[in-house]
């Protein structure tokens, strides 16, 4: 929860950035907040938890490459953005039922 800034990696909040690379960590949390004077540019956005908000009020708020939907959102939610999916929307990728293995390291 902390933010951490290094040389070649910065994360303040739910925005990470690692050398030239933005991931946006989005959980939900803005969804409520008109806070936003202008869109955030990232190169990723990250999904979990099934948030509320669709790919159209993330789209009025991101300036994005590409969506990745990780395993822990809803069989609905996964549903609900491949139908909202159009030429908008391309380039996503949806983590549900993918492997992996996670190795922490020392």
């Amino acid at each position: 929860n902390s933010d951490v800034e290094t040389t070649w990696l910065v994360k303040k909040n739910n925005l990470i950035q690692f050398f030239n690379k933005r991931i946006f960590i989005f959980d939900g949390q803005l969804q409520n907040n008109n806070l936003l004077v202008k869109k955030i540019k990232t190169n990723y956005i990250y999904i979990y938890g099934s948030p509320i908000a669709g790919l159209r009020e993330i789209s009025n708020n991101f300036e994005y490459q590409t969506l990745v939907i990780d395993g822990s959102n809803s069989d609905n939610f996964v549903n609900e953005v491949e139908k909202q999916n159009n030429s908008k929307y391309t380039n996503y990728k949806i983590l549900k039922r993918n492997n992996s293995f996670i190795a922490a390291s020392n």
